[in-house]
């Protein structure tokens, strides 16, 4: 019967027969000489169905609406607070230096203050990251809800 292949000088459709599979031949119209490859069928494609997704299959992608959000809203916004606390907690604790000689008590208030304002910091800056891992996930939550209802029975 034969198959077909293509020159890959000038992608010319050459008709070759079986017997020539594995062996070199030369474009009839170029003169180009390659190995005549045949064609070889792939695998079946699976049977349609509802597709079993791994964890590692990007489900969101797929979708036609999806595009991918950037950080929160309010995650700059946490970290300017973040930071904002941390320098007062700096300038606090620089003010309170030179009187440790005469009071220890306002040292350790500005060790205190510095911990309030460094874990308050941090706690702003995670609820900025958790709000976030909510909005993907409510996104992601919405787009499977679309492709289900979008899916033809």
């Amino acid at each position: 019967m034969g198959f077909q292949n293509r020159c890959p000088k000038c992608e010319t459709a050459l008709d070759i027969a079986d017997k020539a599979a594995g062996k070199t031949v030369t474009c009839l119209r170029c003169q180009t000489r390659f190995t005549a490859t045949a064609f070889v069928p792939e695998a079946e494609p699976p049977p349609d169905g509802p597709k079993q997704r791994t964890f590692a299959t990007p489900q969101l992608r797929e979708h036609p609406g999806y595009r991918a959000l950037s950080r929160s809203p309010h995650y700059g916004f946490a970290r300017l607070v973040a930071w904002g606390c941390w320098g007062v907690a700096g300038l606090a604790l620089l003010g309170a230096v030179p009187q440790v000689e005469s009071s220890g008590l306002l040292f350790v208030m500005a060790l205190a203050l510095a911990a309030v304002a460094g874990i308050g910091g941090m706690l702003l800056s995670a609820l900025a990251d958790i709000s976030e891992g909510i909005v993907s996930l409510r996104v992601d939550l919405a787009c499977r809800a679309k492709s289900e209802q979008d899916r033809p029975e």
